[in-house]
């Protein structure tokens, strides 16, 4: 493993153009991420928060600066390139889950190894590994059908987890789930963060879910307007508020 941060960013800018008209929905954004660190970014409706994440999960390109994703500087690599390291180095929890649903939850958790040719029977081990670590080893052969959402995200978790990514990118992870679920699943995030040592990003609007991480960074109008410890909600939902009476 690389000494160097799970995330590096430096003076990131991305621009959109249409005809003459561009908008630049980042300013020149740094930030770090270290190694096991637990980072929630919010920020108003079109703050750049997603525009973010799509770039650091090597799915939207940019146009200055610099970004490196584990130890990897991004900007030059071409689409195979890209596609190893989203393979390989980040890990995506999505909203809505994105489970397949002809395969149970075994198979969706290993899905990454198998996209990668590496052999079905070699990859139950892991697996089974992870689902019990996110407390799902009795609905290793359901089918997604078969689970509750809570249960659904936890397969999503155990499946981002599978090739030991160098960064979880988690896109508003609780805002298909009632609160019972969505607390559920953050705790099992703190506790991946915590006791596996993963390092994750998170994008949410929810600050009691940001609380939950150990750093809040608010992003208004493509810049960084601030940053809270996690920890307190009710010191993130002032700062957010702040931010949104700006905006």
């Amino acid at each position: 493993m690389s000494d160097s941060p799970a995330v590096q960013v430096s003076g990131l800018t991305k621009r959109y153009e249409s005809g003459e008209t561009s908008v630049d929905a980042l300013k020149g954004i740094d930030l770090t991420i270290e190694r096991g660190d637990f980072v929630a970014v919010m920020g108003p409706s079109g703050s750049g928060k997603s525009t973010l994440m799509h770039i650091l999960g090597a799915l939207e390109t940019y146009s200055e600066g610099s970004v490196a994703i584990d130890g990897k500087e991004i900007g030059g690599m071409n689409e195979e390139e890209l596609t190893l390291l989203r393979r390989d180095s980040i890990g995506f929890i999505f909203q809505f889950f994105n489970l397949l649903p002809t395969m149970t939850a075994e198979e969706n958790v290993m899905l990454p190894s198998m996209v990668a040719g590496e052999k079905t029977s070699a990859l139950k081990p892991r697996s089974a590994e992870l689902l019990e670590l996110v407390g799902l080893s009795d609905r290793a052969k359901h089918l997604p059908s078969q689970l509750s959402g809570g249960e659904q995200q936890r397969v999503s978790v155990a499946r981002s987890l599978m090739r030991n990514p160098a960064l979880l990118l988690a896109d508003e992870p609780t805002g298909n789930l009632d609160s019972k679920n969505g607390a559920a699943v953050l705790d099992m995030l703190r506790d991946v963060q915590q006791k596996a040592g993963h390092t994750i990003m998170m994008v949410t609007h929810d600050a009691v879910a940001a609380s939950r991480a150990g750093r809040v960074v608010f992003l208004r109008d493509g810049l960084i307007a601030g940053e809270v410890a996690g920890g307190d909600s009710n010191r993130i939902i002032e700062f957010f508020a702040g931010l949104e009476q700006a905006a």
